[in-house]
């Protein structure tokens, strides 16, 4: 986010004196904003600075108004690069006959209490908190800094509980080989990340998600 040029409203609010270092989380924003309006997004910064996306600019300009906000200073921003996000469906069941080339969708590749273990085995690991969501990264870290991986540091092989899933993509062909990167993001419910375009350099021809 930036500053908008001149003085014009948007629908993107920058909120000073809040972040997850002042304890605000993306619940707590978006219910203290939810008495004005509800917002589509919310960025919760590691430090006090967080910012908040509207369906509307009529919706932001209401709660830049509003005098329920507390200690936070709240102004206008918007998306580096100009408005660039697709507008969020109602339903992704409207998308789901949408053919993209190269992209494989598996269904039920996980089981429910596959899925029930592999969020254990996360949450009981480090998560790092240097960008605004928190990331854990496994065989080479990506550098959110340069948008690289650093293909000469590895910070460790890939951790055992997902050794199967991995071992079963490679039997049932979904990948040529094994893998050696892994990146696990956390996006609790109302965050989510500016417009952007992943550096597809950085992998090499297959990506799971």
């Amino acid at each position: 986010f930036r500053k908008p040029k001149g003085k014009r409203p948007t629908r993107h609010v920058y909120i000073a004196n809040c972040g997850r270092a002042l304890g605000d989380t993306p619940e707590s924003i978006s219910e203290r904003c939810g008495q004005v309006a509800v917002p589509v997004e919310v960025y919760v910064g590691v430090g006090s600075v967080s910012h908040a996306s509207f369906a509307t600019v009529e919706e932001a300009q209401a709660l830049v108004a509003s005098k329920i906000t507390g200690n936070w200073v709240l102004k206008f921003a918007e998306i580096e690069g100009g408005e660039g996000c697709a507008p969020i469906p109602d339903s992704v069941s409207s998308t789901s006959d949408v053919v993209v080339d190269g992209l494989q969708v598996v269904y039920n590749f996980c089981s429910q209490a596959e899925a029930k273990d592999l969020m254990q085995e996360i949450d009981a690991r480090t998560w790092d908190s240097t960008v605004k969501r928190r990331v854990q990264h496994f065989g080479f870290a990506f550098d959110y800094s340069s948008l690289q991986v650093d293909v000469a540091t590895r910070v460790g092989p890939l951790p055992d509980f997902v050794s199967a899933l991995v071992g079963r993509m490679v039997e049932q062909e979904h990948t040529p080989e094994t893998l050696n990167q892994l990146t696990i993001n956390e996006y609790v419910p109302g965050v989510g990340i500016a417009f952007h375009t992943d550096t597809h350099s950085a992998f090499q021809d297959h990506v799971a998600i």
